[in-house]
């Protein structure tokens, strides 16, 4: 939604558009789920915050500001409480030892930080439209690259420890 609502009417429309979709999905999530996570929470309220502060100033850095913001929160997040998050998340689907669990953890803190970097080196030194460029199409696909990362890992623990993964 993003990236069109940018190539259609710039940063303002962008702007106001995922606040929207953002609250949207919020209340959607409620009526159909009757719950919300914490992150997505932290997510939106940063989203709407920055999104007003970049509309009311007329000022797009507030909004190119607030990746980088999530990223940092998601990784001072993953880094203290990650192996309690991460183990909640997804105990259900993967039983590691709770070594593994922080061994995961850190990795993701790791990659927060990668990314907060990312954002703040992307929105300060090249165009607006190469930002928005990355933010949605090279974000997704290096959060995936990390995704299958993650993957390999579990499949070396489960290998070494003679547990089933299938």
């Amino acid at each position: 939604m993003f990236f069109i609502a940018y190539k259609l009417v710039g940063i303002k429309g962008a702007t106001l558009t995922i606040m929207i979709s953002s609250l949207a999905v919020l209340l959607i999530s409620v009526l159909m789920k009757k719950k919300l996570s914490l992150l997505s929470i932290i997510s939106s309220v940063i989203l709407v915050i920055c999104g007003s502060l970049a509309l009311a100033a007329d000022d797009p850095v507030f909004i190119k500001m607030k990746p980088t913001m999530v990223y940092c929160i998601f990784m001072l997040c993953f880094l203290f409480y990650g192996k309690t998050l991460l183990k909640d998340m997804m105990q259900s689907f993967i039983g590691v030892d709770d070594h593994i669990w922080r061994v995961l953890s850190i990795c993701w803190s790791l990659f927060f930080l990668f990314c907060a970097i990312m954002n703040e080196a992307i929105w300060r030194n090249f165009p607006e439209e190469l930002w928005v460029n990355f933010k949605v199409i090279f974000m997704p696909l290096i959060s995936f690259v990390f995704i299958a990362a993650q993957i390999i890992i579990l499949r070396q623990y489960y290998c070494k420890s003679g547990r089933s993964y299938e």
